[in-house]
């Protein structure tokens, strides 16, 4: 097995159904570069890349869905983040195996893969409405209501992570996957 291979082994550690809530590629980027430290802590994270302690959080979690970072839980004290081998390979690389890596990673991603089935079993392509039925009965899969503010965020995170592989486009006001 190449060293390439052996770093797409899927090394998700959170629970549930992870969605996403970081959809800025660069802020994605700089998390990594800024995780590849070790043995960094929330907090710290949110310090070096300017933003407050929750975003920190969710950007650092955004890493984790991907793969490319994991936690380690400390008794009584913060988590502590390190790369796993995946984003070491993916920090390492160039352009090209990087967006092979992200795109591998993304596709991973069990709610990437519900609205990627979705869009492509509809020739007519889908609706940000339908999406968001999606998004929320996945966050919140036993109740019946979930705020609208909360699925549109989740849907917006998910339909960027498609857009920074290159796997959607709109056009019509309906998702289409992007042939090339």
């Amino acid at each position: 097995m190449s060293k390439f291979e052996k770093c797409l082994e899927y090394e998700i550690q959170l629970e549930g159904h992870c969605i996403p809530q970081a959809d800025s590629y660069p802020s994605l980027l700089n998390t990594l570069n800024v995780i590849q430290q070790g043995k960094i802590t929330e907090n710290e994270i949110a310090g070096q890349i300017k933003m407050d302690p929750r975003l920190g959080n969710l950007y650092a979690i955004a890493c984790g869905i991907l793969g490319l970072a994991a936690y380690e839980e400390r008794k009584n004290a913060a988590r502590v983040w390190n790369l796993t081998k995946r984003g070491v390979l993916f920090l390492e690389s160039g352009p090209a195996l990087r967006k092979e890596i992200m795109t591998l990673s993304v596709v991973q991603v069990p709610i990437i893969q519900m609205v990627l089935r979705l869009i492509e079993n509809s020739s007519a392509g889908v609706s940000d409405i339908e999406i968001d039925r999606l998004v929320g009965r996945a966050v919140k899969p036993d109740e019946d209501t979930i705020s609208m503010t909360t699925t549109k965020r989740r849907r917006h995170t998910v339909l960027n992570w498609l857009k920074w592989i290159g796997f959607i486009s709109k056009r019509d006001k309906k998702w289409r996957i992007f042939y090339d």
